[in-house]
């Protein structure tokens, strides 16, 4: 059957995304204020997916 390439070839790692100040200033403050899922959608610069995964906030 040939040499087949392994198939658990790991993917590239996802470039982790960059936050301006502006954004992780927001992160944090919806953090501490628990505001993740009402101030932080309304101001719309950032979403806590993006928190969470580049920050560990709003998770």
């Amino acid at each position: 059957s040939g040499c087949k390439v392994s198939e658990e070839t790991p993917e590239a790692p996802k470039p982790k995304k960059e936050l301006s100040e502006l954004q992780i200033s927001a992160c944090n403050t919806a953090d501490e204020a628990g505001t993740c899922n009402t101030r932080l959608e309304e101001i719309g610069i950032v979403t806590k997916e993006d928190c969470c995964e580049v920050l560990g906030k709003c998770c």
